[in-house]
């Protein structure tokens, strides 16, 4: 009798709990920046996890280290003293082919980090508050570097010509046309995020510390953005 008691007891209290789901969130809560902003750290997070990838666990798949890696080694700011298997090895020699692991990983993890940043961007009201707002500046912060990383991997130099092929574009969550658009059109769309990434942090505060997106980050990067324009 106390055992069908207390399931009774239960089963009339449970009805009155409002939790979230595990592994989302509804659109609607990112209203709350609390919420938003555990969400946006989560993003940052995707730039150092390792994820299981084809259905495997590589513990150097990691977004910053490939891209260190391919970036920094093809331009001889690094040397490497002995031999590996690590697939660092082709971007020391500028041997990258598309089945590659540190090719394949960077670009599947570059677009699940748009596709978080984009969630975001298109759930949080702009103008609420200005603590939301720079939550909001940050991912369309996140969503310029990674383009622009995307651009620095994948394709080539502006000052080679803005009408040459650059990457696919990820500027909203909905991913049902892929379109891969000319560096210009790349660049241009950089450039705007960024410009609006440091309005919308402006007179903000940095939520944490140098690790965290700020306007001084996005003035940054976008006066980078310009030098690669010339």
């Amino acid at each position: 009798k106390i055992i069908i008691a207390i399931a009774a007891v239960l089963s009339i209290t449970a009805c009155d709990l409002d939790l979230f789901p595990s592994d989302a969130v509804s659109a609607g809560s990112m209203k709350d920046p609390a919420n938003s902003s555990v969400v946006t750290d989560g993003t940052y997070g995707l730039f150092k996890a390792i994820l299981m990838y084809e259905g495997t666990v590589y513990s150097a798949n990691s977004y910053v280290r490939h891209f260190f890696q391919m970036a920094e080694f093809r331009a001889d700011n690094c040397c490497l003293s002995d031999m590996t298997t690590d697939p660092l090895c082709t971007a020391l020699r500028y041997t990258d082919v598309s089945t590659e692991g540190n090719t394949g990983y960077f670009w599947w993890i570059a677009y699940k980090i748009l596709l978080s940043a984009n969630s975001m961007i298109d759930a949080i009201p702009e103008g609420q508050d200005g603590v939301s707002d720079h939550i909001l500046g940050e991912n369309y912060f996140i969503r310029a570097i990674v383009h622009l990383h995307l651009m620095q991997i994948y394709s080539t130099p502006y000052s080679l010509g803005s009408d040459k092929p650059g990457i696919v574009l990820r500027n909203s969550a909905d991913y049902s046309v892929t379109k891969r658009e000319t560096v210009g059109n790349c660049y241009a769309s950089i450039e705007e995020d960024l410009v609006k990434a440091a309005a919308l942090m402006k007179g903000g505060t940095r939520r944490g510390n140098n690790g965290y997106i700020s306007y001084a980050a996005a003035m940054g990067l976008l006066s980078r953005v310009y030098l690669y324009e010339e």
